[in-house]
């Protein structure tokens, strides 16, 4: 998986009222007196945990870690209507903990809304790369539900552009047998965009055969895709009949625009000899498009 670096830590998730309560670790030991260590039969994990899935053997080499040189960096918790303590950020190292046989934990113990409890789940796994693309974009759509916001203020809150968490969201349009290939590694996120190009079910589910069972890299299925039907409408015949025939375009041409498609991460299509020509741009959605304009730009479109 590609590194995500959000670079400004928890705080960039949350809203600005949020921001001012100070949730990084360090604050939060500040403003509850330090760390306290709590046994570990007396945590539970957060219920807004955006995560389903942690891989064994990560989880082993953080289980060894830990085991050698305990929890050096603690859990952040809440008191519950029990008596107990509910997990906000840290559940990944309390697995580990119990795998390691540790009966007590570091724990800076305060309190949180739903909402920050979601939030900081959410932001502290795009951190460490632990999230699924599914999983990342249902937590997108649960903070989105549960705090009534839109595209562009949660892009805002992770620190990313809007066009970004908006393909992001697309992902949850896919069946769900596509879902559980992603969710399940057999799929990348590029390989999911190749899917989601194609307006027919039956097309989808013949190209997701095809990549599960031939091992399709991205391009190969973005190629799949537009034989498929993936172009909803046909490209504009060239205005001037001089232009060459793909036949007769340079190798030149052809590799740029192999890597015009690599870098864009859609069809492109030139048009044109060495000398003039035109550059023809695919794009299925106004959020592809914003994609198209961030890669060009360096930059997020403008806010409308």
């Amino acid at each position: 998986m590609a590194k995500r670096g959000l670079g400004r830590g928890i705080d960039a998730l949350l809203t600005p009222q949020t921001q001012n309560a100070e949730v990084d670790i360090a604050s939060a030991v500040k403003e509850a007196g330090g760390v306290v260590q709590v046994p570990i039969d007396a945590l539970s994990p957060n219920p807004h945990q955006p995560r389903k899935h942690f891989p064994e053997a990560s989880l082993a080499e953080l289980t060894d870690s830990i085991r050698d040189r305990g929890i050096i960096q603690p859990l952040i918790a809440e008191r519950d209507e029990s008596g107990g303590y509910t997990i906000i950020a840290g559940e990944r190292r309390f697995r580990a903990a119990q795998a390691a046989g540790l009966t007590e934990i570091p724990v800076v113990v305060r309190s949180f809304t739903d909402d920050e409890k979601r939030e900081i789940a959410l932001i502290e796994n795009i951190q460490r790369e632990d999230l699924s693309p599914i999983e990342e974009a249902e937590a997108y759509r649960s903070i989105m539900e549960s705090s009534r916001i839109n595209q562009e203020e949660l892009a805002h809150r992770v620190g990313k552009n809007r066009s970004t968490v908006a393909n992001a969201l697309r992902l949850l349009n896919l069946s769900r047998e596509a879902r559980q290939a992603v969710e399940d590694g057999e799929l990348s996120s590029g390989h999911a965009r190749a899917l989601l190009s194609l307006r027919k079910p039956e097309q989808q589910s013949i190209l997701l055969h095809e990549m599960l069972t031939e091992g399709l890299t991205v391009r190969q299925a973005e190629q799949r895709a537009r034989e498929l039907g993936g172009d909803s409408q046909p490209a504009p015949k060239p205005e001037q009949p001089k232009e060459a025939k793909p036949s007769e375009k340079s190798p030149e041409l052809i590799e740029l625009e192999r890597l015009l498609v690599d870098h864009l991460g859609t069809r492109v299509v030139i048009h044109g000899t060495d000398h003039k020509g035109r550059i023809e741009v695919f794009y299925h959605s106004l959020e592809d498009l914003e994609d198209v304009y961030t890669r060009l730009a360096g930059e997020a479109p403008p806010s409308r």
